[in-house]
């Protein structure tokens, strides 16, 4: 069975990733764990620390999301790579299983996770897929193939769905059912927490126009296996 290298990319979350370490930590599956601490200004690096069979890289200044994988990635040995937000909430080991079953036995290219969303959007509920969910596994010559620099910050997933498109790859949608995560408003605050969100969604639609995510969201919503 080929090995699994799982990379977390984290901004400012020492108060949650832990949750999240504590599940993947000697998971039989994952043969490697990056932790990416992208700049945090906050304990972030000591928690990560505190799991000795995880591996740290620490960028001196934060530089979005995107770079922070792309990163671990660089530093990952194994030919499978696994993505998962820091945030997440009730993370359990089946997840991870099942994030990494599908790609293990060839079955899908790339696996994709949706949460459980107590605000979920129609979109979602109709299209049963994420379009921007931060969970997936994947061959590493898909996330390699990828042009991501420092500006490319929260466009990482989009670029991963116009690679799913264009080279029809096989996805599978694994139900995250047990599984949310902490909104920026929860972490920052009201103000800084809505000023953040639309500063995130502006970047996306800069990389992506509106009708383009509709397109993409109905495309990867066909190629479900």
């Amino acid at each position: 069975m080929e090995k699994i290298s799982l990379v977390i990319p984290a901004y400012n979350e020492e108060e949650r990733i832990s949750n999240v370490l504590k599940v993947v930590e000697g998971h039989p599956m994952l043969s490697e764990i990056i932790a990416v601490n992208d700049g945090s200004t906050d304990n972030t690096a000591r928690e990560i620390r505190k799991f000795k069979k995880i591996r740290l890289i620490q960028l001196v200044k934060n530089s979005g999301k995107a770079y922070a994988v792309k990163k671990g990635v660089e530093n990952a040995k194994h030919g499978i790579i696994m993505l998962l937000d820091a945030d997440l909430i009730n993370l359990r080991k089946r997840n991870i299983t099942e994030l990494a079953t599908p790609v293990l036995k060839g079955k899908a290219d790339m696996t994709l996770g949706l949460r459980l969303y107590p605000l979920a959007t129609m979109i979602h509920k109709l299209s049963k897929v994420d379009w921007l969910t931060g969970d997936r596994c994947m061959r590493r010559e898909i996330i390699e193939s990828l042009k991501i620099r420092k500006n490319t910050r929260y466009a990482l997933e989009v670029l991963l769905n116009d690679f799913i498109i264009s080279h029809n790859l096989k996805i599978k949608v694994v139900n995250f059912k047990n599984v949310t995560c902490v909104y920026k408003v929860e972490k920052l605050g009201l103000y800084s927490g809505l000023k953040e969100e639309l500063k995130t969604t502006k970047e996306i639609l800069k990389a992506l126009p509106p009708e383009r995510i509709m397109l993409q969201i109905f495309q990867l919503s066909r190629q479900q296996k």
